[in-house]
């Protein structure tokens, strides 16, 4: 997860905004502050029918930046101030914040079964794994270095995934100097990969067991054998994707026309089975539910009134608008249960603007 994502998108986000108002709905806004730190609680639409999604409640966490989720209820992020230089541990239900010694700088991103954590100090070219016991407990783990005396192998901007719960897979130049990956594992193993056909920057990598799905520059996503080492172009103009938990779905956003783009949901095993979700101006951010039975996404399309944030029901097809103002640029974190979703957003370098956190409760 990038943790400098920025609102590159303003005048769309606005625009967005603008539209959506008549389609969902003002909210209206109310605050709680714990220990000094602003939460807007935000009144949620009415509920549906009970087979249907349906948004219960929206916390906005003013002044952090949540990088991932440690649990349901406690948060890993950055409080954006001058004086900070280490992540700390948001608790949800009292709003206490907890100290780390976690460089504030780095990339954080915390393995499918809530144990560990890989810690990316990209301008550095160092990683750590850090074990985490009970959410609240850190404890240093292993440290690598991923790059050379004078040169990170990172890849700013790059978005790398677990394999499993042991090995973290991220995007790097390699010691050969090519577009490649690093296998890194939590005993503190470093593995380079070579991708064939394809010497483009790698955007993106997630995987399943030893099948890797990368999205490079070209905008071609690759299916990559860790076994054989071989690899085949999928798809061709694709922005972005997202593996379902299984390993069984693709969802992929594919350029269709001008200044359009089309969602679908596509079948691992069985490429000719696919079904269309949503099409746009702009979509990106598919994200599964830990489960694989719900999809969220953001969208661009005042045309059909459909742009904001949005979660379908993967089995029935059923979408429900979740927040009417979405930047496309922000990655949409689900939380281990699979209840919550998460977006932050970095206020960069704008001093007049504070990093915020959206929680978004939906029902059970």
């Amino acid at each position: 997860m990038n943790l400098r994502q920025r609102g590159t998108a303003t005048g769309i986000r606005k625009a967005v905004h603008a539209a959506l108002i008549a389609t969902l709905g003002l909210f209206a806004a109310g605050c709680d502050g714990n220990q000094g730190r602003a939460i807007t609680i935000i009144d949620a639409p009415s509920q549906g029918t009970a087979d249907e999604i349906a948004l219960v409640r929206v916390d906005r966490l003013e002044g952090l930046y949540a990088y991932d989720w440690l649990t349901d209820q406690e948060l890993l992020g950055a409080e954006r101030t001058l004086s900070n230089v280490t992540l700390t541990i948001r608790k949800l239900e009292t709003g206490e914040t907890l100290p780390t010694d976690i460089p504030a700088s780095s990339e954080v991103h915390i393995s499918p079964d809530r144990q560990h954590a890989v810690v990316l100090i990209k301008n550095r070219g160092k990683a750590e794994m850090l074990v985490l016991s009970g959410g609240t407990s850190v404890s240093n783990g292993p440290s690598m270095v991923v790059g050379d005396e004078v040169l990170s192998y990172f890849i700013s901007q790059s978005r790398g995934s677990w394999k499993d719960n042991s090995t973290y897979i991220v995007p790097v130049v390699n010691p050969q100097r090519e577009y490649g990956l690093a296998l890194l594992t939590t005993d503190g193993g470093i593995t380079y990969l070579t991708v064939p056909g394809s010497k483009d920057l790698i955007q993106k990598v997630e995987s399943r067991n030893n099948t890797l799905y990368i999205l490079n520059a070209s905008k071609q996503l690759l299916k990559f054998d860790l076994g054989s080492k071989q690899s085949t172009v999928l798809y061709e103009r694709i922005a972005a994707f997202s593996l379902s938990p299984d390993g069984g779905q693709l969802a992929v956003v594919v350029g269709t026309a001008v200044d359009e783009e089309s969602l679908k949901i596509i079948n691992t095993v069985d490429a000719t089975s696919s079904a269309f979700v949503a099409k746009g101006r702009l979509l990106r951010q598919p994200s599964w539910s830990p489960d694989g039975s719900k999809l969220a996404f953001a969208i661009f399309n005042l045309n059909q009134g459909i742009s904001g944030l949005y979660v379908m029901n993967a089995k029935t097809g059923r979408m429900a608008p979740i927040a009417a103002e979405q930047n496309p640029e922000a990655p949409i974190l689900w939380s281990p249960s699979g209840r919550q979703l998460m977006v932050s957003e970095d206020s960069g370098y704008d001093l007049s603007r504070q990093s915020t956190t959206t929680l978004y409760q939906l029902k059970q």
